[in-house]
């Protein structure tokens, strides 16, 4: 969330006095209490030539979840490679009751899952029907294949 510096100023000034130098400080207090979660992550992590963020601030979000929903979740996205040959995260999400922190830890989530050789990457991507409207990746059951 970004404040209005400006404004902040001119209000602080009204009411209280300060030196310049406080009205900076009390400022830049308020706006790092005002950044949410995912944006100190983002700050503090890199994001690479195309502005995408780095696999440190996914594996970080993943870590930084709840350990109750990376069990549910994990079970769920197992379930789904039983079910279906592909999937995207919009399918895993239908099935997930409850929400994480920060939704990168879905990207987390699923890498978790390429790593246990229960899905993979199709490399094709679909148009997501809600929310941003964003690219998909299409995943494949390994599982399903097996069977």
């Amino acid at each position: 969330m970004k404040i209005n510096r400006e404004a902040l100023k001119a209000e602080l000034s009204g009411r209280v006095i300060l030196t310049e130098d406080d009205r900076e400080r009390v400022l830049d207090v308020i706006e790092d209490y005002f950044k949410s979660y995912s944006e100190k992550i983002i700050e503090n992590n890199t994001v690479d030539s195309i502005g995408e963020i780095t696999d440190d601030a996914i594996e970080q979000c993943y870590q930084a979840s709840d350990p109750e929903w990376r069990k549910v979740a994990l079970d769920i996205v197992r379930q789904m490679c039983y079910e279906k040959q592909y999937f995207t995260v919009n399918d895993f999400r239908k099935n997930l009751k409850g929400k994480t922190h920060d939704n990168r830890a879905v990207g987390g989530l699923m890498r978790t899952a390429q790593a246990e050789k229960w899905c993979r990457p199709t490399g094709n991507t679909i148009q997501s029907k809600v929310g941003h409207k964003s690219l998909l990746q299409i995943w494949e059951s390994r599982i399903r294949i097996l069977l």
